[in-house]
């Protein structure tokens, strides 16, 4: 097949096309998020900016738990209420604001205590119940949005929901700065300035499902969704703290300053994220159609490929690794390119790893799924300290590439056990992520050559990456 015909045929596919707008919508709102980091990492001190990254960590730990991870089963739940969905998910969304309102009560009483107990100021608390409710909200909208394939609708609320807040929040750092604030209040601007935003962006989504009569009590429904997505709430906090306490260890056990260079490292990642995180988006359906139909091969086959594929884009990202960094923060952050590859290689891991999850949830295996999240969260945090105490910081990011490598040896068994057909593709995924992961972590050696080198290097993999995308692509099988 010639590409040119190839291409015509792709773009009849819905779930080509949903793909397309989702990493859209990610490059759109990843861009200017990225385009931000360079301002915050000079406007504000290293230890502040820090401080700020170190509490975005934590808050990807509070939002599921205070919201029961309520937003995680709706893929699943299209297949049990199908001609009722847009209504479960409207219940769902109120369910998830008066948990809200519970722990914000709970939160008002105990305020003094709690700010003493977790370090922070009353504004910081305050984000954190609200942005754990209202952002839920948002994100269920998005998954109801992609499941029907209205990428548009998608991209849309991708942007309100994190656009207008960057933007915001650097025009109050720069204007608190150039006033001479700083420390705790600079902290507490920058916080307030950004999440207020995607709050409020939360509060108007739910008003306007609350107006079209959809968010209303349904004791079945909130049965449903409390009973799926309670094996999966410490399935998403496992996830977050998989994710997130590299940074908040680094802070707690060595300083903000090197969790600052940390996070300009995680940074980076979040360039081949974007792209994982809109394949997501239409990967799942796509995923759980061929399961449906019992279309193992094509399943397995394409797990293997889409890591492949994946591998491939992290290879130029580490070559250009040194010039992203300087972008990013400057020489005060350049010992960040010593974390890119075993981050990337981590990376790797938990993406295969989340495929393995994806699968388990849709045989109804989520209390799998669970155990074994616990279990790593709690692997990684061990590994993280033994880490920080032989070999320093940037010995972390080692051991959670170690630890996704176990989430995956872990998630194996499972998977063999509900669907035996994708077993092989699975092991021959693990093989390839191993063989390149190791790849990646030697291929910081690159940074010890002259520039010009690493740039003739990265030109031919290029070269070479395009001639085989033309051979390629038109062998590939594409289905509806």
């Amino acid at each position: 097949m010639a590409l040119s015909t190839y291409l015509n045929k792709a773009k009849n596919s819905p779930y080509l096309k949903a793909g397309i707008w989702a990493v859209g919508a990610e490059i759109l709102v990843r861009a200017v998020a990225f385009l931000a980091t360079p301002i915050f990492t000079r406007i504000l001190p290293q230890d502040v900016y820090g401080d700020v990254r170190t509490f975005e960590s934590w808050l990807n730990i509070w939002a599921p738990l205070l919201s029961l991870g309520l937003f995680t089963n709706i893929e699943v739940a299209q297949y049990r209420y199908k001609d009722r969905f847009e209504e479960y998910t409207g219940s769902v969304m109120l369910l998830i604001v008066l948990l809200g309102a519970a722990f914000a009560s709970l939160a008002f009483l105990f305020r003094e205590q709690l700010c003493a107990l977790l370090d922070y100021t009353k504004p910081m608390l305050a984000i954190v119940v609200l942005y754990s409710a209202f952002y839920s909200c948002v994100l269920v909208r998005m998954r109801y949005n992609r499941i029907r394939l209205a990428y548009k609708r998608v991209t849309l609320l991708s942007m309100l929901a994190s656009v207008p807040a960057l933007a915001i929040s650097v025009v109050a750092c720069l204007a608190a700065t150039s006033h001479g604030i700083e420390g705790t209040d600079l902290l507490n601007v920058r916080v307030i300035s950004f999440y207020a935003p995607i709050i409020l962006i939360g509060i108007v989504v739910f008003l306007l499902i609350a107006t079209r009569g959809k968010a209303h009590v349904n004791t079945e429904y909130w049965r449903y969704a409390i009973a799926q997505s309670a094996p999966l709430i410490m399935y998403q906090i496992s996830l977050q703290i998989l994710t997130q306490s590299d940074r908040i260890m680094v802070k707690t056990f060595v300083s903000s300053t090197a969790a600052a260079i940390f996070s300009v490292a995680t940074t980076v990642i979040y360039i081949v994220e974007i792209l994982h995180r809109g394949f997501e988006s239409a990967w799942i359906p796509w995923l759980y159609a061929r399961l449906d139909k019992r279309d193992y091969a094509t399943a397995g086959k394409a797990i293997m490929l889409v890591m492949a594929g994946f591998a491939a884009i992290f290879i130029p990202v580490l070559l250009m690794g040194r010039e992203i960094i300087l972008i990013l923060g400057g020489e005060a952050y350049l010992d960040a390119i010593w974390l890119l590859g075993p981050m990337l290689g981590g990376v790797l891991f938990q993406f295969l790893m989340l495929k393995l999850a994806d699968i388990e949830k849709f045989y109804d295996r989520s209390s799998a799924v669970g155990v074994i999240s616990i279990v790593i969260a709690g692997a990684n945090v061990g590994l993280n300290y033994l880490g920080i105490r032989l070999g320093g910081y940037m010995t972390v990011s080692y051991m959670t590439l170690l630890s996704y490598f176990i989430a995956v040896c872990l998630h194996l068994p499972v998977v063999r056990r509900v669907a035996p057909e994708l077993a092989k593709y699975v092991l021959g995924a693990m093989a390839l992520c191993g063989a390149l992961g190791g790849l990646l972590v030697l291929g910081m050696g690159v940074f010890a050559l002259p520039n010009v080198i690493r740039w003739v290097i990265l030109g031919v993999y290029v070269l070479a990456g395009a001639v085989c995308a033309v051979r390629l692509l038109p062998r590939l099988p594409l289905k509806d």
